[in-house]
């Protein structure tokens, strides 16, 4: 009722003030097709666009699960900018007429006063309605948009209860970038209504009655015609035009606005950009680095001087590439193996042993984007794994070798699994896990599940921070919602989209033939070869390759410049460089490099032992950095907070394999790489390659460019 007594006002108002084309007063007159078109057009055209751009993605594998993330999907920002500038010009024109003051002309020098209804003519209430008229629609779409959430850890996500599990971090949308949204739709709706007065007072004729000195509005929105019968050479005509050119009818100004506020209101996206964070603009848009022809030659002549010494590293492969996916460096130097006089070359097939755990996280954060999965769904990683609900704590093995084991009271989710929170450890590192395998043992690269799988867990879930198996579980999350090995699923699912065809559980033929030879370095420092660690997958075929366990924590060989493949991939944001394809969206991408355990600012200094010395040195401290700067951990790897010392960037991705290879991914520089060796014990080759500190890697990181 209240709405209809608002409309009689405004039409008795309109008609008081405004005279009709055809002599009669003003008023609502219906509105035509034209001009519901005019208003509509050029969303409809933005909706159908979006709606064909949404299409390609779901058939790409590419569907963002559902939700909108932040400073992304040009399209949407247009569409809702269309609205609000329809919606403000129609509150500034329909509500301000109601203003008891006198509209002043836009486009005049001296913002001179015009009769009511002016084309051009605008009052403070009036300019105050359209943006009033422009926060409805921005606040609506708050409402109605599929906006991504912001994580569990966020104030903002606690305070809206956008707390849901799911992405965090990178680009979920929290009070801040909501208020925004809101403050930029508003201020680009109320720019179109400003837009449309000064278009329609430079284009739009306004036809004042000069009898009455009233504007004459045009029937439908159409022009308001003058002929000779109108206007007299004495000037004394029943018609005057008070301003504008009378090039184009409202209907026509209508869409030119539109049109213009929905392609400026895309640019509502740069401040949404730059208020998230300069890092993931600097990554989407920043020049890829080069490197300087300089520091390959000291690279080069690194890796030579420490390989003519097959005592010291008998042969190795380094590989930089840049974000657009071109390869910066790359050297093959010595031999594939002690005891032989092959060459090592780009094309020698290393075991890349924990270089595994990132690709199998990218597996994981596919399933999260198609829904199939959550970090924080402990009910989920149940019903998949039951082992997992019955699991007991190991907290002791006494001198008889007798365990003691206690009941676990936290739940595991697929966040603790990929960040070594569950509880889980290694044979390798941990004595525990060690003594309490005797005198069978435990051997995670038997190739047998139980060797992994049956391992208890070393601490309440949650509650601290060891490096061990459970990236193999999320691994076996992954084959039990896809229902193939997970060898399959990285084949078809990662590696097939970005070209590559190196990179297996189980090496071909050509892969064995190019494999390069496994060392031991003896407690004396001597370097000898040795059996092959992960030998299983080397050997079998038929039914027993069915059988042997695919480890997500340690089970790929590769060669090193396809392993930088994915790396290039991760520069790019998730899309490959080169086959264009993306693997994760740029919301799963800033998740997966934000750190995930900020309450164990020390986890990295709290020293790993040697539980088995064949396998592995003590590792005191992972990273060497000043100690009151906090370590991080992402989603599978480790990240250095702040810049390193050797000249990578902030929030720099990185992690290494058993036999001694290391990777790292600096999204803030554009520079990715991979050292491959294969020597065990772990930990004991970067003082001969000095990788981290010297002449190695420092020159990869300090010197792109």
């Amino acid at each position: 009722m209240s709405s209809l007594i608002g409309r009689q006002v405004k039409h008795d108002v309109k008609a008081r003030l405004t005279l009709s084309s055809s002599g009669s007063s003003g008023g609502e007159g219906r509105r035509t097709h034209i001009q519901v078109l005019a208003n509509s057009l050029v969303a409809s055209i933005f909706i159908l666009l979006h709606y064909r751009q949404l299409l390609a993605r779901e058939k790409s594998g590419d569907a963002n699960r559902g939700c909108w993330s932040y400073g992304s999907d040009l399209l949407a920002i247009g569409i809702v900018g269309n609205y609000a500038a329809v919606a403000a010009d129609t509150f500034s024109s329909e509500l301000g007429i109601l203003s008891k003051s006198r509209p002043r002309l836009l486009t005049s020098w001296n913002f001179r006063q015009v009769p009511p209804g002016t084309n051009g003519g605008i009052t403070f209430w009036g300019t105050m309605a359209g943006f009033l008229g422009a926060s409805t629609i921005a606040l609506t779409s708050v409402v109605l948009l599929p906006f991504c959430p912001v994580g569990p850890t966020s104030w903002s996500g606690k305070l809206f209860g956008e707390n849901q599990p799911g992405l965090a971090g990178g680009n979920g949308w929290g009070l801040q970038e909501k208020a925004a949204w809101v403050l930029a739709v508003t201020i680009c709706g109320g720019l179109g209504s400003l837009l449309d007065s000064a278009l329609g007072g430079w284009f739009q004729a306004s036809v004042v009655d000069s009898r009455t000195g009233k504007v004459i509005e045009g029937n439908g929105g159409t022009k308001v015609l003058l002929s000779g019968s109108h206007i007299k050479k004495d000037g004394n005509g029943s018609r005057r035009v008070e301003s504008g050119a009378g090039f184009l009818d409202n209907n026509a100004v209508n869409i030119l606005m539109a049109a213009t506020m929905s392609v400026g209101g895309m640019n509502t996206s740069l401040p949404v950009r730059l208020s998230r964070g300069l890092q993931s603009w600097k990554t989407s848009f920043a020049m890829a680095p080069t490197l300087k022809t300089s520091a390959s030659s000291e690279i080069r002549k690194a890796i030579d001087d420490v390989t003519v010494d097959t005592n010291k590293i008998p042969g190795c492969v380094l590989v930089v590439v840049n974000k657009d996916g071109k390869t910066l460096f790359e050297h093959a130097s010595g031999r594939k193996g002690a005891d032989t006089q092959a060459p090592m070359t780009l094309d020698s097939i290393f075991w890349i042993a924990s270089c595994t755990k990132m690709i199998a996280g990218i597996a994981v954060m596919q399933l999260i984007e198609q829904g199939k999965l959550s970090l924080d769904d402990a009910d989920k990683i149940e019903d998949l794994c039951p082992e997992l609900k019955t699991i007991r704590i190991l907290k002791n093995v006494n001198e008889r070798g007798e365990p003691e084991f206690v009941e676990k009271k936290n739940r595991i989710t697929m966040r603790m699994l990929l960040t070594h929170t569950a509880g889980f450890g290694y044979a390798f590192f941990n004595e525990n896990i060690r003594r309490w395998g005797q005198p069978f043992g435990y051997d995670e690269f038997s190739g047998h599940e139980n060797d992994i799988l049956g391992q208890p867990l070393l601490f309440e879930p949650g509650t601290r921070w060891e490096y061990g198996v459970g990236i193999d579980w999320a691994g076996t999350v992954v084959e039990r919602i896809s229902g193939i090995s997970l060898n399959d699923y990285f084949q078809k699912n990662i590696f097939q989209p970005l070209g590559i065809e190196n990179i297996n559980f189980f090496p071909s033929a050509e892969m064995k033939k190019n494999l390069a030879h496994m060392h031991q370095r003896d407690a004396n420092g001597k370097l000898r070869e040795r059996d092959h660690l992960l030998r299983r997958p080397l050997i079998v075929d038929g039914e027993d390759r069915a059988k042997t366990y695919n480890s997500a924590g340690a089970g790929c060989f590769a060669r090193p410049a396809e392993y930088c493949a994915i790396l290039a991939t991760l520069l790019n944001n998730g899309t490959s460089p080169t086959t264009h394809h993306r693997l994760l969206s740029p919301q799963s991408m800033a998740e997966i490099f934000t750190n995930q355990i900020p309450q164990f600012p020390n986890f990295g200094r709290q020293g790993i032992l040697a539980a088995k010395p064949d396998l592995t040195n003590p590792i005191p401290n992972l990273y060497p950095q000043p100690a009151e700067q906090p370590q991080g951990w992402g989603l599978t790897f480790m990240l250095t907070l702040h810049e390193g010392a050797t000249g990578r960037g902030g929030n720099t991705g990185w992690w290494a394999g058993l036999s001694n290879l290391f990777w790292w991914c600096d999204r803030e520089r554009g520079v990715a790489g991979l050292v491959a060796s294969q020597i065990l014990p772990f930990a004991g080759e970067c003082p001969q390659l000095r990788i981290e500190r010297g002449d190695g890697m420092s020159c990869v990181e300090e010197d792109v460019g």
